[in-house]
């Protein structure tokens, strides 16, 4: 049977004094619970590779664990890497409309100088581009 590491551990329990980590025979995994107020632990999280292979209980484990408590930081801290974070949203979204409009512009002044074109010079995309036509096969005349 394995135990988990110690440092680790104590790193965990710095996160709450109520979370713990064990192994569970069952499913061969390492497993992170939470001590609830009456009744049994909780599972929070099973310890495991990407691909579901088993995985030693460690440090990155216990940072992921700290970067899922929302409730860690300071409130203040949290509402501005919220409006931080919707600011960077909003510039984006200004960016990119500003790019369609540029885009649709570029399109209608394609189409409305055809249009342009077509009504004044005869149908020619460029006016001043004038070719005479060569004859095909046999001419009478010249």
């Amino acid at each position: 049977m394995y135990t988990p590491d110690r440092g680790s551990l104590k790193e965990l329990k710095l996160i709450s004094p109520d979370l713990d980590c064990y192994f569970n025979n069952e499913i061969q995994r390492f497993v992170i619970t939470y001590k609830r107020a009456t009744g049994e632990p909780v599972e929070v999280l099973w310890i495991e590779n990407p691909d579901g292979s088993f995985k030693h209980f460690g440090m990155d484990d216990v940072k992921h664990i700290a970067e899922m408590d929302t409730h860690r930081d300071d409130v203040r801290d949290r509402l501005s890497k919220s409006s931080y974070a919707i600011e960077e949203f909003a510039k984006k979204q200004r960016a990119k409309a500003s790019e369609e409009i540029l885009a649709m512009t570029r399109e209608d002044r394609r189409v409305l100088m055809k249009a342009f074109n077509k009504a004044f010079f005869g149908g020619k995309a460029d006016p001043f581009c004038k070719v005479t036509p060569k004859p095909k096969g046999k001419s009478f005349g010249k």
